[in-house]
């Protein structure tokens, strides 16, 4: 199995569905600001995708930051 992980506005589910592809979960929103869900395609691939839905700084959501 292999996994791939993309970026989309918005997240196709309708049409990965009409293709049989599999959504496992329903696209979630997070409160970091994104949107993410996953679908195994026909071939047994899985597809992680993300859409952000808000721009904002970790101390926003409960988040930190790390000194580099």
């Amino acid at each position: 199995m292999r996994s791939w992980s993309v970026w989309m506005m918005p997240i196709p589910t309708t049409r990965a569905r009409e293709s049989g592809a599999r959504i496992l979960p329903e696209p979630t929103d997070y409160p970091y600001g994104e949107r993410q869900c996953s679908a195994m395609d026909l071939a047994g691939h899985r597809w992680c995708c993300t859409q952000s839905i808000a721009d904002l700084a970790p101390w926003q959501w409960g988040g930190t930051s790390a000194e580099l």
